[in-house]
């Protein structure tokens, strides 16, 4: 029992001293548009606040490799987890594997999020932009949550496990 204790408040200390401020947020997204394009990953932002610069990406568009951040339509790759449209005007601009570059962007006149392709509107002024029908971008969480909540899980295990009870339980045969 002893060394069960030993065990439980080593691993707390380990934890707690191991714990240290996040200088990152990942979250996961997925969007399709009304063109049938979709695509889903994850982005890697430098903060945790509202706006998040986009320092990373990855997933796929179109069954192709997303890979990386790009500058098409001079985009600021600013994430807006807060709000239902999760880019402004600039966008956020990423490249495929085959070469092109696309652009998700807010129009404020409309509220919406729409994508942009390099391939049909090389310039990224707003021509031809295909609007989304279903968007979705969620935090995905860290690992010291993660680590927190399986210490947890081992710290009511064994409070049950420890237990003994003083009252004769009813038993089934």
């Amino acid at each position: 029992m002893k060394s069960g204790l030993r065990l439980l408040i080593g691993a707390v200390a380990g934890v707690v001293l191991s714990v240290s401020a996040a200088n990152a947020a990942i979250y996961q997204f997925s969007f399709t548009t009304a063109a049938s394009d979709t695509a889903s990953g994850l982005f890697v932002t430098n903060s945790s606040g509202d706006p998040d610069q986009i320092t990373g990406i990855s997933g796929t568009f179109d069954g192709l490799a997303i890979t990386g951040l790009s500058n098409y339509a001079s985009a600021d790759n600013l994430l807006y987890v807060n709000g239902p449209a999760f880019a402004d005007f600039s966008g956020i601009s990423f490249s495929v594997a085959n070469g092109n570059s696309y652009n998700w962007a807010n129009y404020p006149v409309t509220t919406g999020n729409f994508l942009a392709s390099s391939n049909i509107d090389p310039g990224g002024f707003g021509c031809c932009q295909s609007e989304f029908t279903q968007v979705s971008v969620s935090a995905v969480p860290e690992p010291s949550t993660w680590a927190m909540m399986i210490l947890g899980f081992f710290g009511i295990g064994f409070m049950a496990y420890g237990r003994k009870s003083s009252t004769p339980g009813l038993r089934l045969a």
